[in-house]
Parts: C-alpha cells; structure tokens; sequence
C-alpha cells in the first residue's frame, strides 16, 4: 500500500502542497484568460509551453501597465495570445518574437496569419551562436542579425523563455544584451526561475546588472523598474 502511494504521488504529484497550488493558480488562470482562447483556432500546450498563470500575468502586464514595446525569447503561446490581446482590446503594441526553431516559428506564424494577426508581431529568426557575452562561450541568437531587427528600440517588457531551459545558463545573455535597450519603466519576466541554472542567472543578473527578481506563482522570475500597477493575476491575502 504505501509502496503504491509513493508511485502516485511521484506520477501525479499528490500530496505536494507546492504542486497542487501550481495546478489550482493555473485553474483560476485559464478562466482569466479564457476569453482569448474561445473562438479561435485551438493552440497546443506542450509540457514546453508557458503555464496559464505566466501567461495570465504576462497579459495582465501589458493591459494594466500599457506595455507598448516587448520582445520575447522563444515564440509560441505567449506570441499568438498576446496578438489576440491586442486586436481584442485595439493595443497599439510592437512584439517582436525571436526564436532559432525557423520550423516551429512558422508553425505559430500560421496560427497568426489564418486569424489576421499578424500585423501584431514581428517574427526574429535568429539562428544560436557563440556569443562574447555569453557564460563560458555558450551559445545565444546571433546579436549581429538580432541588433539590426530591433535597431535604436527601448524595451517596456521582456519575457525570456529561450533559448530552450534544458540547455544551461544559455539565457544569462538575455542582460549583457538588453541592458541598454531597457525603458525607463519595464518588467522583465523570466521563465522557469526556480530552476538551479535559472536561480544562478539571476544571482549574477542583480550583481552585474542590479537586477532585483522575485519568483512568482513558484516558477515566473519577475524584475520592475520604474513606476507600475500590481499585474499579478493571483495573489493571495491571508
């Protein structure tokens, strides 16, 4: 008996206080952001995709907060909601969507053409290369083809979720190459920031660059600057 309540609890995480808080905050999101997935074609989740919590407060971000100038590193579901946010609501928004998979970023650009949203996003295929400013010669997008697509642009939010997680501390070029193509106001929001690789990005991100993270709903990073309005989509008062 015990035996087979060890396997269900690492099968369904059962018994993890954690984990079923994760599963009822994407619950509650879902229904937030439930109007931008009824009437459309349907999106895949994939086990790589951005929980509904993140996705919440990632849209809740730019409505409450007036977001205009966002790039994002890795395209997908975040890419294809935020566009039907912006026709939704009538945003006068610039997204720019990098990703190195030119195979998967044509897949999500389908999506958008078949719902005419593709005058909401501009897609960055940026191949991965070795970068000066990456940890240990990783590799990151190439910075040459990326500068020309974003040119003299200020950035109001940010969301890092490529490239792929799995891969290491190749997300800590994010910074070396943002910092300077940061807003007077913006959010930055990191992907799987409870992860050790993650955690030690961050860690270098606030000595290098002052970058003071949050973890949010246990696994959204989440850095302010500037003057904002609480966005996050479920917070508790006890």
């Amino acid at each position: 008996m015990y035996k087979s309540l060890k396997k269900l609890k690492r099968k369904y995480g059962i018994f993890n206080p954690l984990q079923n808080q994760l599963k009822l905050d994407d619950i509650l999101s879902t229904n937030f952001i439930s109007s931008l997935l009824k009437d459309n074609l349907y999106i895949p989740f994939t086990g790589w995709s951005l929980r509904p919590y993140c996705l919440a407060y990632v849209l809740n971000e730019i409505l409450i907060n007036n977001r205009k100038s966002i790039i994002e590193f890795g395209s997908g579901i975040s890419t294809i909601l935020i566009a039907r946010l912006a026709q939704l609501n009538d945003l006068d928004l610039r997204l720019i969507s990098v990703e190195h998979n030119l195979e998967w970023q044509n897949h999500i650009k389908k999506i958008l053409d078949k719902e005419q949203l593709d005058q909401y996003v501009e897609f960055a295929s940026i191949p991965l290369t070795k970068s000066e400013n990456s940890l240990d010669n990783l590799t990151w997008y190439d910075e040459e083809n990326l500068n020309k697509q974003v040119k003299e642009t200020k950035f109001d939010l940010v969301l890092v979720d490529g490239p792929p997680a799995d891969l290491g501390l190749e997300r800590f070029t994010a910074m070396p190459f943002l910092i300077d193509k940061l807003a007077t106001s913006y959010t930055i929001f990191l992907d799987d920031a409870h992860r050790k690789d993650e955690q030690q990005i961050t860690h270098l991100w606030k000595k290098q660059y002052d970058l003071q993270f949050e973890i949010h709903g246990g696994t959204l990073g989440v850095c302010r600057k500037g003057n904002h309005f609480d966005s996050n989509p479920v917070l508790y008062s006890f």
